[in-house]
């Protein structure tokens, strides 16, 4: 279950249209934290999950969101 979700503009994906953000903070707090985006388009929902790590989570969030801007959809 999402701890939080939110749809608006967010960073991470490069999309004109608005989508949902939800992170799941697991109970145990040594598991990783995981964060999705969830992009609904022609009739599918595409979700991109993060699973960071806790030692690394700022650095890994800033190097997955660089593999997320690459993402592009069809016309």
């Amino acid at each position: 279950a999402w701890s939080a979700s939110d749809t608006g503009r967010y960073g991470g994906l490069r999309l004109a249209e608005p989508f949902t953000a939800a992170i799941c903070v697991p109970e145990d707090p040594l598991a990783p934290r995981v964060l999705a985006y969830l992009v609904v388009r022609d009739g599918g929902t595409w979700q991109f999950e993060l699973h960071l790590p806790q030692a690394t989570l700022i650095e890994a969030k800033a190097r997955a969101e660089v593999v997320l801007a690459s993402v592009r959809f069809g016309p």
